[in-house]
This record gives structure tokens, sequence and C-alpha cells, in this order.
């Protein structure tokens, strides 16, 4: 709101934007405001009244006929606590442009005439033509020094109050999440608790520091055909050696679907067409577009597809959207917080190191988070591995994985990662540090190193466990563990 004697615009209220008039009484009440293109402007505001031709000259912005054709007008003041009296807000006005850069827009606070919060408004971008609007200082009520920015370790979330907007909008991008968005109590616990968290800063040398431990302890391993290690195999070398190397160097049965793999490879292409779509879904659409898509895209699938009845068809269809179901209720809407969060869905990663001797891959169920283009190494990202069972302790380790295979690929790493649960809606998460990704790291090397050992010729060290159920060499093994049923458990 601006303090003024007379109206200075004409309001068109198709667009539904206003700028409402207060009694000239010198006070600021409201901090943002801002006049849309879509207005008519009597006279020239910055050249009419005298407080805002002082903000113009501090500015040096051209006026607002010279920018009307292409951009929208940002005025920004301060806001007194209610009970509190403010000096003459042309006084205000100046102090602020000391710390806050003041740019034309294309998009920023839209009001709406029948909004119930009272002139909380529903939306704040905070885009520019060229995307640098900066804003430090004293904004909005809330106490910014000038050494910070609006980046640093501060916790977002939907609904927040005015006073909060602007400090949030550089966490997960360049807009704020709607205020007006409505989430039921999951859906906003998931955004707070597990999107919601400080962003760490990490050093720009992390990853080459990572590259170099990795290389520099197996660059003298005899690492013959290219080694390609993933969550299962350093998994598999955590439970058993000889697990291990028989699955490393091929044994067993090639891979075939049956229905627990094939409901879980759907559902992962189900939440790709949720993330995807440009239009809202049914769930029972999502399941059969996922199905469909899944067909023509793997050739594996596809024959198991064809080879089942419609009955089958039909309950691993309604499998799928049960699940989809559960992911929706324990999620925020991700198609509306599309700009602000970028989710990604089923995304492959890897790192080639040695010159491709060795690679570390993995692909990761959902990606949440854009990079911070004002400070890269600001850690932006979190890493979901999506999950229908219960947890287990190797999960940790695999979402370790992630977030190496990450900050070795992309050059910063992601800030959390997490094994979400559908069935509860709870998660099993872990904030990245660098003794984790140093940790994993680790597992690389250990890895490269009994392969190359055991390529040489020495004997695999066996540790029966539950794991001997799934191991190619379960019916050979002098060591399997006798008290499981290896094919009834393996078939």
């Amino acid at each position: 709101m601006i303090t003024i004697e007379e109206p200075l615009v004409d309001e068109v209220p198709a667009q539904r934007r206003v700028v409402v008039e207060e009694r000239a009484d010198d006070d600021v009440d409201l901090l943002l405001v801002v006049v849309a293109a879509g207005f008519e402007l009597e006279r020239d505001p910055l050249e009419h009244d005298a407080s805002l031709r002082a903000l113009h000259r501090d500015l040096g912005q051209p006026t607002v006929p010279e920018e009307r054709a292409q951009h929208d007008l940002l005025v920004i003041a301060r806001r007194s606590e209610r009970e509190a009296r403010l000096p003459r807000w042309s006084d205000e006005l100046r102090s602020v442009t000391e710390r806050v850069a003041v740019q034309s827009v294309r998009a920023a606070i839209l009001g709406d005439t029948n909004d119930p919060g009272g002139g909380q408004f529903p939306q704040v971008c905070l885009d520019t033509a060229d995307r640098k609007v900066e804003l430090a200082g004293e904004l909005v009520g809330g106490l910014l020094p000038a050494r910070e920015h609006t980046g640093d370790r501060q916790p977002i979330g939907v609904g927040q109050r005015a006073n909060d907007l602007i400090g949030a909008a550089s966490h997960v991008g360049t807009c704020s999440y709607h205020a007006g968005m409505q989430l039921t109590e999951p859906q906003q616990r998931t955004l707070d608790q597990l999107i919601g968290t400080e962003r760490p800063v990490f050093p720009t040398d992390l990853a080459q520091r990572l590259r170099d431990r990795i290389e520099e302890a197996a660059r003298g391993l005899e690492l013959v055909d290219a080694l390609w290690l993933g969550k299962e195999r350093l998994n598999d070398l955590d439970r058993c050696e000889g697990t291990f190397w028989s699955k490393l160097s091929g044994e067993g049965p090639a891979f075939a679907h049956n229905r627990a793999t094939a409901v879980g490879v759907v559902q992962h292409r189900a939440i790709e067409v949720i993330v995807g779509a440009r239009d809202e879904l049914d769930p029972h659409e999502v399941a059969l577009l996922a199905a469909t898509r899944t067909a023509e895209r793997e050739e594996r699938f596809a024959e198991f597809w064809r080879e089942l009845s419609r009955p089958e068809q039909d309950d691993l269809l309604m499998e799928v959207t049960r699940r989809t179901v559960l992911f929706e209720g324990s999620f925020p809407p991700l198609r509306d917080l599309r700009r602000e969060l970028a989710p990604t869905a089923e995304v492959p990663m890897k790192a080639e190191l040695l010159g491709g001797s060795l690679v570390v891959s993995g692909k990761v169920d959902l990606m949440l988070g854009r990079p911070d283009r004002t400070q890269p190494m600001r850690a932006q990202r979190l890493l979901i591995d999506l999950k229908t069972g219960g947890a287990y302790p190797e999960h940790a380790e695999d979402n370790r994985a992630y977030a190496l295979v990450h900050t070795l690929r992309f050059g910063v790493p992601p800030y959390r990662v997490a094994s979400f649960f559908l069935e509860g809606g709870t998660w099993q998460v872990e904030d990245v540090h660098e003794e984790l990704l140093f940790h994993a790291a680790d597992r690389v090397i250990a890895a490269a190193r009994s392969a190359s050992s055991l390529r040489g010729g020495r004997e695999a060290m066996l540790t029966p466990g539950r794991w001997c159920a799934w191991c190619p060499r379960a019916q050979s093994c002098p060591s399997a563990d006798p008290g499981l049923d290896i094919l009834a458990l393996g078939a």
C-alpha cells in the first residue's frame, strides 16, 4: 500500500490487481507494492509525489512512463509494528535504497481484492528480466544483516506470513511457495520437516578431493575391464565377498521380471508421470499411462506384460494405483511446485574415475531442488529413494552412495538424502556432510580393491546370512546358511 492523498491509477478489475488507497497520515502499513503494467497511470507518481521523487533520484531508474511498455513498477518500503510510529515515509524509502537493489519486474506481488488473509499476498515472485533482483537488509519486518544473503540457512514453508516470504525465496529457486496453497497435515509435515531444511554451503574443492581420494587409492589396482559400482554391488561386498564377486562376474540367471519387480518399475514410471504431467491426472490414469510407457521403452517388461491376462494386468495396475495414492497423499503437489522445487524423477547419474576404468553410478527415484546460481556451492537438492517395504540398514548406505555420485557428477552435494516409506508416510533421513561423503568414497575404494584382488586369484571371504537366498552360488557354497531354505527364499 502507498499512502496518498489522491488515487494515482485507474483500477483494471479484470486482472484482480489492486493498489489500495489509505488515509494520508504519513504511516507505512505494508511493504511491497507493485503496479502492474495493465494499470493506466494518470500521471507519473515519481514526478508528482515529493517523496517518490526522492526515491527516484536515489535509484537513478527511468520513470514509469519510460518502462510501462515492458515492465512493472516495484516500490519497496519498510514495515513498522502496528503500535510503532514511523517518521515521514519519504525518509524510510531513502533508507531502503542503502540496503536494497530495486529493479523493474515483470511478475511480482499479486493482490486479490477478495484476499481473506488481510493483506497477505497469495504469490510473490522475484523474477526480473535478467533474473538478478537481490533483496538484502531489513525487509518485511525481518532483520537481515548486510553481510548475509537471503539464502543463508533459513527454513522454508508454505503459507508463510509476509515477513517470511523474502527470506525463503532463494532456498529452492527464485520464487516463493504459493502462500495460498492448502496442504494436508502429512503433506505439510513432508514439506516442513523433510524438504524444508537448512541449506549448507560446501567448499569448492570438495568434489575434487573426493575424486583424488578414490583415484589415488585405486590407481595401482589391476582393473582390466571397466569396473561399474552401484549401490547393489557395494551392499553385496558388505554382506559377503563371495556374493559380491559372483554377481560382479555375471554368474546366475539373466534378469527376468516377476510381479514384484514389475510393480516396482511401473511405480517409478508413475512418479515420473505425476511430476512431468502438465494436467492433473487420476491415479488410475497415471498407473495405466505408466505401464504403457514402460512397455514401450523396456523390452523385458513388455514381454512380461504381454504374458499377463487382463485380470492380472488390472491387479498390477491397482497395486500401482494404491502406491500412487500414497505418494500423492504424502507429498505437496509437485506439479504445482515445479518452478520452486524442480522435481525430477528417475535421475541416472554416473561418475567416471581413472579415465573410465572405474565408474560409480546410481539412479535416484526423486530429486527436488534447483542449483543456487548466486552461490553455486550452496547445497540445494534433496535426493529421495521411495520404498514400499520396511527399513533396513543398507538403505542408509544406498543414500550415501547417491550423495557421493551426485557430488562427483555435479560438483556440489545434495543437502539431504532420504528413504521415504510410502505406507506410513515416514522417512529415514540423513543430512549430507563431508564425513558422510568420504565414508561413501571409502566404500568404493574397498570394492575396487576387493575386485582387483579377487580377479588376481584370491579366495573370497564367505559370510553366511539371509543374502544367501539370492546368491548365485547358494547351492554350492560351503558356507551357505543351513538355517535358510535356499530354494524357497530364492524362488
